[in-house]
């Protein structure tokens, strides 16, 4: 074990990619590449965008905009400098700021961006009011929006004497406005003068994420708004309708004359003299069943129902709705047998769904592969399919098991169509000839849906790509084009790949008019060895904006995308003029990398590339449990739906897991995919005193801890509340869903905020637990407790392969893995008693390390570990989950997050 005598949390913030408060760190959400330059809103340095990024060299300035303060002067773990005017405005219009001393720069919201630390008092950025001359102001007709990104666990009690300002003009019973966090909540504020128009939203925000806040004055609506995270939104009248806001002061970014200093980071704050179309108050992440086993009745099929669905696909029609698709499989789970395409309809975007209908059915023939494309430009939705004819002789009855077969050579692309958004189809027509070239073999199109071109000189044709075998006898992808909205086919172009086995396929469209082609790198099970998985499981290609494939070579292996042999979805997500609402790529796949050949698809993730593919963020888990083929849709308003198969449990008499039960559609957030919170809890709803009731982690997971014991509320550290634990209770949070999962090439991170007086000695039998999954003697698992005045992080990781633990709930099977390697941390700073401290603890898999940060001291031990951290069992704070262990002590904060 390495030791950092440094008290230093600039070098904990360069290691572990953490923003630190006084006392300790808060961990950053981002990994992986900075975006680069030249795309509107992307990541990287540069100018501030109408779009809502975060810099970007070459994106387009909103000239709205009268100042843009990006902090981007700096690396991570450096001091903001003082000099005048260093802080630079972003917006070009020279409205550059001073910093006060003692600040200094973390990891932003999004990879390869910086924010300022402030750190609760009277310290901050501003720019004075000789300076602004007026460019600040309101006049009495003129709307204006605010766009700050900040994060904060605290200010979540004590009203204004416990709020946190993020940006303030003026005020204190005079002109001006402000936005704060005041209770946990966010508030606008404005003023001529005299009165004060108010808006605030109830959800809570100190809660130790990434936020996005919009703050509006709408001179033609009368009202003030603001919004998080396009979540949340809350109005109020504006009672300064007819007046100027021209306060003699300067703006101030992290505290306001007197006090109310913000304990946190902040990211970027913009000032544009413009409204902003604010979003509809919706969800954040939420989830609905499509399809699902045995439920579904077959169409003129005498009570028959549908064995399963799969192979999912949907787009939103032109009259809004969405249509959901998928092979709707009669007699049972196998990839061939009697097999229809099957839809259903959303009209409240994917809430609830139409009862069955049959769109495609061959007699006595397997249909799949569903690719519906919608032209926009003449509302018409196209489908692909592909029919093959069963074998009577080992299809009727069927074969034992999965023994139907097709016939030798019967594959056929078809083509239907609609023109009333999905209501009535034509009968499917047979295309095959026009869209494999007479030189190749074995087709295999999609699946998900196609594009249509919007840009280069191919623009308004509809695109699929597909998979065939070329005359040089290798594996290779194609693209399959109509310039008249469906009616006709041809292949674009084709190219084939000694080093991508090109399997199916997705297909998204850059904003240079590229195309992005990613695929599935097939192999048999008993080929993927560990350097296949290294080298990693997908393939890619591009296509110039003429629709040919370029590169030498045309396909390479896709590390970046860690995860099984299955289908992987794309959609490039066009953004708005938002705040935060630059466009992104976005691609979905399951990253489980352990259990059996089905087993192994579980971890679903989305991938978010800010700059046209060339780098991509860490993969956001959106589903910790099985899950395999997947297709992603944009909903409208700032969200995306990712129809995906689910339902796997374990059949305790069958010895087995039951995969494929269902097609579910989750429905999030755009925005939520640049944080990687899988839960915080920071109580801040919770009054001192209160009952503890069953607090809700944020994150989007909604995971209740359930207290199990007298656990109460006490003050916490800084205007918060604390769960205060007696050293005989705990509170639990129940995993049925892999949230809390971590396989062998996971990172992840713990943040806790904590204060005791006990466990100075003792031992193990003395120890006090922070947080954990464990039980006394259970491997494997995780734990952190203070322990002899330290902290002690400790990880027992399990060989398993082969095993389905944590793939199947309950099953057993974490009790039975193999050799089992167990590391301890042991801090080198001490637990002060009653004295506040932050502790953050990760697992860098990449580097194999395992690290903590105490109050600023860093200390390290290598961890290279190829097992799991997985079992059946509750995370548990204050104890472990037998009781055992139990914390004497208050908890303010915590925080888990997945960092890739």
């Amino acid at each position: 074990m390495r030791v950092f005598h440094r008290r230093s949390w600039w070098f904990a913030a360069l290691v572990m990619g953490v923003a630190l408060s006084p006392g300790g760190c808060d961990c950053d959400g981002s990994d992986g590449a900075g975006a680069g330059g030249g795309t509107e809103g992307g990541s990287g340095g540069g100018g501030a965008t109408a779009t809502g990024g975060a810099g970007g060299a070459g994106g387009a300035v909103d000239p709205a905009l009268a100042w843009s303060w990006d902090f981007e002067e700096g690396e991570p773990g450096t001091a903001v400098p003082t000099a005048a005017g260093a802080v630079v405005d972003a917006s070009g219009n020279g409205l550059d700021a001073t910093a006060s001393e003692g600040l200094r720069f973390v990891s932003g919201h999004l990879a390869g961006s910086t924010a300022i630390a402030f750190g609760g008092d009277a310290e901050g950025v501003s720019i004075d009011a000789d300076r602004l001359n007026g460019a600040a102001d309101v006049a009495k007709d003129e709307s204006f929006r605010l766009e700050v990104g900040f994060r904060t666990d605290v200010h979540g009690q004590d009203g204004d004497a416990g709020a946190g300002v993020l940006v303030t003009h003026g005020l204190e019973n005079g002109a001006g406005y402000r936005l704060s966090v005041v209770d946990g909540s966010l508030v606008f504020e404005l003023s001529a003068g005299a009165d004060v128009a108010r808006a605030r939203i109830e959800a809570p925000v100190a809660d130790g994420r990434w936020h996005r806040a919009l703050a509006v004055r709408d001179v033609e609506a009368g009202e003030i708004a603001i919004s998080v995270d396009g979540q949340y939104v809350a109005r109020a009248p504006d009672v300064t309708a007819g007046e100027s806001i021209a306060p003699s002061a300067p703006v101030r970014v992290g505290s306001r004359e007197g006090g109310a200093g913000f304990l946190g980071e902040i990211d970027v704050v913009r000032f544009a003299r413009a409204a902003a179309v604010l979003p509809t108050a919706s969800w954040e992440r939420d989830v609905s069943t499509i399809f699902e086993a045995n439920t579904d009745l077959v169409p003129g099929g005498g009570g028959t129902k549908y064995a399963t669905a799969r192979i999912p696909s949907i787009v939103r029609a032109p009259d809004g709705s969405l249509l959901a698709f998928a092979e709707g499989r009669v007699k049972d789970q196998c990839d061939f047998g009697d097999i229809d395409i099957v839809m259903k309809r959303s009209d409240d975007h994917g809430k609830t769904w139409s009862p069955i209908e049959r769109v495609a059915d061959f007699t006595w023939s397997k249909v799949g592969n569903p690719i519906p494309i919608v032209d926009e430009e003449t509302g018409r939705i196209v489908l692909l399919t592909t029919r093959e004819a069963l074998d009577a002789a080992t299809c009727n009855p069927p074969a034992s098991g999965c023994g139907c077969e097709p016939l030798p050579d019967s594959r056929r692309v078809h083509v239907q169509t609609s023109d009333d958004s999905g209501v009535t189809w034509t009968d499917p027509k047979d295309i095959h000839e026009s869209v494999l070239d007479p030189m190749w073999s074995s087709i295999l199109v999609g699946p998900a849906h196609g594009i249509q071109l919007r840009h280069g000189p191919r623009a308004g044709a509809l695109v699929a790509v597909a998979r065939h075998r070329g005359s040089d006898g290798l594996p290779g992808g194609h693209v399959m084009m109509s310039e008249d909205s469906g009616e006709t086919w041809s292949v674009a172009d084709g190219a084939t790949s000694d080093e991508v086995n090109v399997n199916e396929s997705t297909v998204a469209e850059l904003a240079d008019g590229r195309l992005y082609f990613n695929t599935r790198h097939h192999l048999g099970a008993d080929d993927v060895t560990p350097a296949e998985r290294l080298a990693g499981l997908r393939g890619e290609a591009y296509l110039d904006d003429a629709v040919t494939f370029v590169g030498n070579p045309v396909f390479s292996r896709a590390p970046r995308f860690r995860g099984p042999v299955v289908e992987g979805s794309l959609l490039r997500w066009e953004g708005s003029s938002r705040f935060g609402d630059h466009p992104r790529v976005l691609f979905a796949y399951p990253a489980g990398e352990h259990g059996s050949s089905a087993g192994q698809r579980h971890d679903l993730r989305v991938y978010a590339s800010h700059d046209e593919t060339s780098t991509w963020a860490r993969g956001r888990r959106v589903l910790g449990a099985w899950a395999a083929y997947t297709d992603l849709v944009d909903i409208g308003d700032g969200r995306v739906g990712l129809m995906h198969e689910a339902g796997s449990y374990y059949d305790a008499g069958a010895n087995l897991g039951r995969f494929y039960q269902r097609v579910d559609f989750l429905r999030f957030g755009v925005e939520w995919l640049d944080d990687d919170t899988l839960a915080g809890w920071s109580f801040e709803p919770l009054a001192p005193g209160a009952s503890f009731g069953e607090p809700v982690s944020s994150g989007g997971f909604g995971v209740a801890l359930q207290p199990v014991g007298d656990v109460t509320l006490a003050p916490g550290r800084h205007h918060s509340a604390a769960a205060h634990f007696d050293g005989a209770s705990r509170a639990c949070a129940a995993d049925s869903s892999g949230l809390f999962d971590f396989g062998s090439r996971d990172s992840f991170a713990i943040d806790i905020v904590f204060r005791t007086d006990a466990h100075q000695s003792g031992d193990a039998e003395g120890s006090g637990t922070l947080i954990g999954r464990t039980r006394v003697g259970t491997e494997p698992a995780w734990w952190i407790r203070v322990e002899n005045g330290k902290v002690r992080f400790h990880v027992a990781a399990c060989a398993g392969a082969d095993s389905n633990c944590g793939v199947l709930p309950d099953s057993g099977l974490c009790d039975s893995l193999g050799t089992c390697e167990n590391t301890s941390l042991l801090s080198n700073a001490s637990v002060g008693p009653g004295i506040w401290h932050r502790v953050v603890v990760s697992r860098d898999a990449k580097a194999g390390l395992l690290l903590m940060d105490l109050d600023g001291d860093v200390v390290e031990t290598p961890f290279t570990s190829n097992g799991i951290l997985k079992n059946d069992l509750d995370v548990c704070l204050g104890a472990f989950g037998d009781g055992a262990r139990a914390f004497e002590g208050d908890i303010d904060f915590v925080r888990m997050s997945l960092t890739d």
